[in-house]
């Protein structure tokens, strides 16, 4: 074989690996800790909450529960329970927290 019959062979396998390979959103390099999401939970029966936001491995946020009995489940963060977690997770904007300092101390706002 001639040097350029051995590159075009390289050239075509190396592009058919990179293909069969390469990770596709939703494929099976998708490594996610959800399969399955619910709208609603008890969450008074829930011993811990972990938000974990998207990652090169797993492009979605999740927001995963784990009951008492050692049980889990994942809560759509796009649910209106969900956006409540989220927002009870990440506290007051630092905004809000200035705010309402000022009206302790008796400051109108500007």
């Amino acid at each position: 074989m001639n040097a350029i019959t051995v590159a075009a062979l390289w050239v075509t396998v190396f592009g058919v690996a990179v293909t069969e390979c390469g990770g596709v959103a939703g494929g099976p390099s998708e490594r996610c800790l959800c399969k399955d999401t619910a709208n609603a939970l008890r969450l008074k029966q829930a011993r811990e909450i972990s938000v974990f936001p998207a990652t090169v491995s797993c492009p979605r946020l999740e927001i995963l529960v784990m009951f008492k009995g050692r049980r889990l489940a994942c809560l759509d963060p796009t649910s209106k329970q969900g956006r409540n977690v989220l927002k009870a997770k990440r506290g007051p904007s630092p905004d809000l927290k200035q705010k309402k300092k000022n009206r302790r101390n008796g400051k109108r706002p500007a």
